[in-house]
């Protein structure tokens, strides 16, 4: 017995201890159990969980990983419930394992009206009655934006070629099963940019008002998510057929998102001479030129931000060959 103790960590020592002064696992919240199973089927410590979550940029204290598993505390706050999925992933856990455990419990904020800044303030009038055909009064349709990645590449040409939009949604409200993807281009173009390679999504209806440049896409996913659970779903839009627009990616947010992060990929043969990032809020417009672009790449990345627009513009004409 004083060897089994000895080789055992003391966390999970006072874990199970928690447990069984409660009662068996079944008797405690699904989500301690869930948590605890896992890791000990994983055979992983708090210690180690802890310093991948760090590396993954969402950081947990071992003391909050032992209450976790004990059951003293479930995951409630933002910060911790944005952690779940990473936490799934390291346990080797299907997707959405712990955190539909836990989502009849979480405090999820009503969300606030959203605001629309810059090109989609311009464009309001026709996104609105776009989305009031598909039946729906916002965009986002109770789902909060929580993590927005957006990647676009760029040809030898110095056109854009594709974009690839990754977003995590966590639900405020239960049963939400759909969103609309809004696009606004060139009016000139008269094309709804093609949307391609969907994960975790499926393209439903479509609403165009071509001599505004809105298209207003319904996107369906897999199923209706409970309060408080995440959905992670991606798309690429073709845009070789859209009117060449303004050298720039742009990404609007109408409420308050944890992390934003644009990435620009030049082609190594099309590369700009200067380049600079503009974000503009309900309140703020602030540009930072930029010389020079070192690589064929360049990013913004922005932290709790929102509502408002990031952008990243560059120059028209391509950086000088060396002689």
């Amino acid at each position: 017995m004083k060897a089994a103790l000895r080789v055992t960590p003391p966390l999970r020592r006072k874990a199970h201890f928690f447990l069984r002064s409660r009662g068996t696992l079944a008797d405690v919240h699904p989500f301690t159990s869930a948590f605890a199973e896992a890791l000990d089927r994983r055979g992983a410590t708090l210690s180690w969980l802890h310093e991948q979550l760090v590396e993954r940029g969402n950081p947990v204290s071992v003391a909050s990983l032992s209450y976790w598993r004990s059951g003293q505390r479930v995951p409630e706050r933002a910060s911790s419930r944005d952690a779940l999925p990473d936490l799934e992933d390291l346990l080797h856990l299907p997707q959405g394992h712990l955190s539909r455990t836990v989502s009849t419990s979480r405090r999820v904020a009503p969300q606030r009206p959203g605001v629309m800044i810059g090109t989609l303030e311009q464009a309001r009038e026709p996104i609105r009655r776009a989305l009031a055909e598909l039946d729906l009064e916002d965009p986002l349709n109770g789902l909060q934006e929580v993590h927005v990645h957006s990647v676009l590449d760029i040809g030898a040409d110095g056109r854009p070629r594709r974009n690839s939009l990754r977003r995590l949604f966590r639900a405020t409200r239960p049963d939400i099963d759909r969103f609309a993807h809004v696009e606004v281009v060139d009016p000139r173009s008269g094309a709804r940019p093609r949307l391609l390679d969907l994960l975790e999504c499926a393209e439903g209806r479509v609403v165009s008002y071509p001599e505004s440049g809105v298209h207003v896409t319904e996107m369906l996913l897999p199923r209706p998510l409970g309060q408080g659970e995440t959905a992670l779903v991606q798309h690429d839009a073709d845009l070789s057929e859209v009117w060449p627009a303004a050298p720039e990616l742009s990404q609007h947010v109408l409420r308050p998102v944890r992390e934003l992060l644009l990435w620009v990929r030049f082609d190594p043969d099309w590369v700009p001479g200067t380049w600079e990032t503009r974000v503009q809020t309900t309140t703020d417009l602030t540009v930072l030129p930029r010389d020079t672009v070192a690589e064929s790449a360049v990013h913004l990345a922005l932290r709790n931000f929102g509502p408002g627009q990031a952008v990243v513009r560059w120059s028209v004409e391509p950086r000088p060959q060396p002689a």
